[in-house]
């Protein structure tokens, strides 16, 4: 169970990243700052496993917190330690070769449409 917790802490963190950032994010600067987010995000889920029991409300506060971050480092208004944020996540067309069947259809056969 914990080891499925820490797996979904740390799926959330990359997920949000993912928008701007090539995940899993492994500069050493930033490190520090997302073991602690995956962290808080696990307290999160670890009071959550059991049923009946409450989160306490300082964490659920620093979760509101740490996914405020998360969507900032997202949308590029907080830096991960570099000097510039990235504008956008490189594209990964550029690297992609696709194959498949011919084409049904043409241009050609679809010029009455």
């Amino acid at each position: 169970v914990v080891d499925a917790d820490i797996a979904a802490a740390e799926a959330e963190v990359d997920g949000h990243l993912a928008q701007r950032y090539a995940v899993p994010v492994t500069a050493a600067g930033a490190l520090p700052l997302l073991k602690h987010w995956a962290l808080t995000l696990l307290e999160d889920l670890a009071y959550g496993a059991i049923p009946g029991r409450e989160v306490p409300k300082h964490i659920t506060a620093r979760v509101e917190a740490v996914r405020k971050q998360l969507a900032s480092a997202a949308e590029g208004k907080l830096s991960l330690g570099a000097a510039t944020v990235p504008d956008e996540r490189p594209a990964a067309a550029e690297n992609l070769l696709v194959d498949g069947a011919a084409p049904e259809f043409q241009r050609s056969d679809l010029e009455a449409w």
